[in-house]
């Protein structure tokens, strides 16, 4: 691991309510403390740890206080989008095979987020694209298809990005 990633693994701490997201350049990670918490496909996979949880996905955003994984869209999220996919919650298309999940599914996802996953972040003013490959190939985490390269996992990965480029009928 690169001495940068070592750092600012070391300066992540756990996230408090979304309103006091800082507006800032920023790295994160989800985890999960219990496995059974996961949809049912996700519990065998192979975990890297980071305070003794699970690791589930990592990303960055130059602006914490806009990304809204924990209250947005899957339109905008692709960790909502994932985890939308593998809850088979249903789906409303928009323009260019663009979609989101229906409003009352998004609020579901929501919640089920809020009650199952713990977020950690870190700001930082550095340029954070090297830093995100390096955190990738650190912590392998399962719901990140892009830029993962690691062959743990790497079947899931595949049926996972197929699932959520599967059009309904």
């Amino acid at each position: 691991m690169l001495n940068s990633s070592k750092m600012i693994i070391e300066k992540l701490k756990k996230a408090g309510s979304i309103e006091t997201f800082p507006d800032k350049k920023a790295f994160y990670i989800f985890t999960t403390d219990d496995l059974n918490n996961l949809p049912e496909n996700m519990r065998e996979l192979d975990y890297k740890k980071f305070k003794n949880e699970f690791v589930v996905y990592t990303g960055i955003t130059t602006s914490l206080k806009k990304r809204r994984h924990l209250n947005g869209t899957a339109r905008n999220s692709t960790l909502r989008k994932s985890l939308g996919s593998l809850l088979s919650l249903e789906r409303k298309y928009l323009k260019e095979n663009k979609y989101r999940f229906i409003s009352i599914d998004e609020e579901r996802l929501s919640k089920w987020m809020l009650s199952n996953l713990k977020m950690y972040y870190a700001t930082e003013e550095n340029d954070l694209n090297e830093l995100e490959q390096d955190l990738i190939n650190t912590f392998n985490p399962p719901l990140n298809i892009n830029k993962n390269y690691n062959v743990a996992n790497e079947e899931f990965r595949k049926y996972l990005k197929e699932l959520r480029n599967k059009k309904e009928q």
